[in-house]
């Protein structure tokens, strides 16, 4: 988790670099995110029983729209007929830049909003899904595609979840998250990093107020996790929760093989 957290760090730090630039893995990111956002008032309110993914990503966009504060402004681009309307594209925008991992300051947010070569790639790459979109929907292949179907399912699944972990532990959203962490806790972690072998070089090539950083979010994160398995804990004390005997304990797993 530490590993990856730091070179998570380290390379969206290095992609923001260049002004203008725009991650295509965060754009991913904060697609799914959307989605999930909206997800659970679609399949209470919208039409779930579809089993096509093109029709449910349609729904999801029009309920973005039709929810959302505002009119739905100009019509910033089209595919064949289909518009990009400034409200989704702001909407889109936003969550993009808010929730890139932590790592944009407001300041580096309103560059970006106010920079015409990111604001023209983010539309391009808004085009390009609605390209696929389109594709897909007049490939007859991905009709009965279950693997397709399974992908975006999972697609889906893994994006409300992290919608949810955002909506129950971030600190904006749950009170109970300590944010203050003292110099003490930052100079424990610090010194655990410094004496692993595993970040011992990265340490030592590393300013520590840049490290600081990085530290300050680790251990946010660690109080984020212990408060989603308290959440965790309460809901399974109080669901009906039927398990095969076979998936109780991994050594029974091991014995079933």
């Amino acid at each position: 988790m530490e590993n990856e957290t730091m070179n998570n760090e380290s390379v969206t730090q290095s992609s923001t670099k260049k002004e203008g630039k725009l991650p295509s893995k965060l754009i991913i990111i904060a697609a799914g995110c959307l989605v999930a956002g909206f997800i659970l008032s679609f399949l209470m309110f919208g039409s779930a029983g579809t089993s096509n993914p093109v029709s449910i990503i349609n729904s999801l966009e029009k309920a973005i729209e039709s929810r959302s504060p505002g009119s739905q402004g100009k019509v910033l681009a089209s595919v064949d007929g289909d518009p990009i309307h400034q409200k989704l594209f702001d909407l889109q925008l936003d969550f993009l830049l808010k929730y890139s991992g932590g790592q944009l300051s407001s300041k580096q947010q309103l560059m970006r909003k106010n920079s015409p070569e990111y604001l023209r790639k983010f539309l391009n790459k808004m085009i390009s899904i609605k390209l696929i979109i389109n594709d897909i929907q007049s490939d007859s292949k991905f009709k009965n595609d279950t693997k397709f179907l399974i992908f975006v399912y999972s697609s889906l699944l893994e994006a409300v979840q992290k919608y949810y972990m955002h909506a129950k532990v971030s600190p904006e959203n749950n009170m109970s998250i300590d944010t203050k962490i003292s110099e003490k806790e930052i100079a424990a972690y610090y010194n655990k990093l410094r004496k692993d072998p595993k970040y011992r070089s990265v340490v030592a090539k590393t300013p520590f107020e840049k490290l600081k950083k990085v530290i300050e979010r680790q251990i946010i994160q660690r109080r984020q996790h212990q408060a989603l398995l308290i959440i965790m804990d309460k809901l399974k004390s109080q669901a009906k929760i039927y398990q095969d005997d076979a998936f109780k304990s991994t050594s029974s797993l091991k014995k079933n093989k």
